[in-house]
């Protein structure tokens, strides 16, 4: 997604967003918008019409409905990660409460964008999904932060890390529970995740969870909003060895 030289207008990228919705009118003012930021909108009327659209295609981002007829959208996920691990970004759109977050980031959803769709979320979102991994954590949010994890778990495997953020179980810190989802929270966590010896910057809380629930300890999901020069790299770099499905791990109990 690329502007004009007057830094206007968004020009053709030839990229491609599939878009799947089982309200016709709802997908194609989705796909009307992508075409605005110059994407080359596909659209479906449910999971299986999308994996079928998403296999004939070359596409490069994913926007779905999770509540449709048939398959939903979360098969649809589940399905598209089997194929490939990590691309392309797949975004949940919904009005509902269908799918817990912890569950839906842990199989390898990259964000939601609740309904009726807000333009100018929705072109951060995709501007942030397009751009690889190394240059989108490396600029200070303008928003300040409202509070900061500072821990050494240098002898604990509980933080898990993801291609998108990273799980904090609340065993190392209570006080993280009492976050509001959607808050920065500067990070300073020492750890021994193969060559991370420190992560540095700032996350953004996702997810609270209070209580155990089927087995996941509580903790909270933060994604990566900005990463210190210092870390930057070997997150990246442990992001890419390990290939993982799962862009915030939901905390299963070890």
């Amino acid at each position: 997604m690329i502007r004009d030289e007057e830094g206007d207008d968004y020009v053709s990228t030839n990229k491609t967003v599939l878009v799947i919705d089982d309200q016709k009118s709802f997908r194609e003012a989705v796909a009307f918008e992508f075409e605005m930021l110059g994407f080359s909108p596909i659209v479906a009327e449910n999971g299986e019409d999308g994996l079928e659209k998403y296999k004939q295609n070359k596409v490069d981002i994913v926007i779905s409905d999770i509540r449709m007829p048939g398959w939903d959208g979360r098969r649809l996920l589940n399905e598209i990660r089997k194929i490939s691990k990590t691309s392309p970004p797949f975004v949940f759109m919904t009005g509902f409460a269908d799918l817990k977050y912890y569950e839906a980031f842990h199989e390898g959803a990259d964000a939601f964008l609740g309904k009726p769709i807000n333009p100018d979320i929705l072109v951060k979102v995709v501007e942030t999904l397009s751009s690889p991994l190394g240059s989108r954590w490396n600029h200070k949010p303008e928003e300040e932060s409202s509070g900061e994890i500072d821990l050494d778990v240098k002898k604990s495997s509980s933080v898990q890390i993801g291609r998108l953020g990273l799980f904090v179980p609340s065993s190392v810190d209570e006080k993280i529970l009492d976050f509001k989802i959607g808050s920065l929270i500067n990070l300073q966590i020492v750890c021994a995740l193969d060559d991370i010896n420190k992560i540095s910057g700032v996350g953004r809380v996702l997810w609270v969870r209070p209580g155990d629930y089927e087995g996941l300890e509580p903790g909270i999901g933060l994604q990566f909003e900005y990463l210190n020069d210092e870390c930057l790299q070997k997150i990246v770099s442990y992001i890419e060895k390990h290939d993982a499905v799962e862009t915030i791990p939901k905390g299963e109990k070890a």
